[in-house]
């Protein structure tokens, strides 16, 4: 299953919240808003792929992948 938000703002709560909701494989995220010094919420099982504002302080991505999926970046 895939599945898709904006979140306004990323947290490790937030994220276990949304996860609690259906068995995904992949999950993207819109306006994660996480600063410059932070680290991303890391979700066990899963690998994550970000990609943050160079300037603001909102915005930025984050994919969530199952670990058993093949990802390939071209």
């Amino acid at each position: 299953m895939v599945g898709s938000m904006n979140v306004r703002g990323l947290s490790y709560l937030k994220l276990l919240l949304i996860m609690a909701q259906a068995n995904f494989d992949v999950l993207c995220l819109q306006e994660t808003w996480i600063a410059a010094d932070a680290g991303p919420p890391q979700l066990k099982g899963y690998k994550l792929y970000e990609h943050r504002r160079p300037t603001g302080a909102r915005g930025g991505l984050a994919t969530y992948v199952r670990n058993a999926l093949h990802v390939e970046k071209t």
